[in-house]
């Protein structure tokens, strides 16, 4: 008799152990760690696009080097009135969690009516729409360009992106 409770209490023993193992849960590695392992991409481009009826146009053309670093092109095409063209350099914030966007402070080496200039330039961008900031500027008294009230700034009207192989953009 006693030999077959040993023999009960053994197997439930080896049963336990048995089920303990097969049950267990499998480590989870959190999703942080798998975002953070993956590599950046080299260089981003992105492209944005602004037309009216009225024959009003904006195009923006970003690259984005190390998830940071922009460069890129800016025009602003008001039909028949002063254009404004040039080379855009800078870096571009975190994402926004709440606005799902970025924020690129830039330096805009701009030309128009035969004068070039620096400016400072924002530009809000996600996926789909990009917003470049419109606003009073001051020289800051060497010749570049800022905005005299950066919590003043327009962001108005949205741009679209589009393809950077379309022929609009510069």
């Amino acid at each position: 008799m006693k030999k077959n409770i040993y023999l009960i209490v053994a197997i439930l023993f080896l049963a336990l152990i048995v089920l303990s193992t097969v049950n267990k849960p499998k480590a989870v590695e959190p999703a942080g760690e798998e975002v953070a392992q993956q590599p950046l991409p080299e260089m981003r481009e992105l492209c944005y696009i602004w037309n009216t009826e009225a024959l009003d146009k904006a195009t923006l053309r970003m690259q984005i080097t190390n998830g940071t670093e922009v460069a890129g092109n800016f025009a602003f095409l008001p039909f028949e009135k002063d254009k404004r063209t040039g080379s855009i350099e800078g870096t571009a914030g975190p994402v926004d969690r709440v606005a799902m966007a970025r924020t690129a402070k830039l330096w805009w080496t701009v030309s128009g009516e035969g004068v070039t200039n620096k400016e400072e330039l924002f530009v809000n961008f996600g996926e789909g729409t990009a917003y470049v900031g419109f606003g009073e500027m001051k020289d800051r008294g060497d010749g570049v360009y800022v905005y005299s009230d950066p919590s003043n700034i327009s962001f108005d009207p949205p741009m679209n992106q589009t393809n950077c192989d379309d022929p609009a953009v510069l």
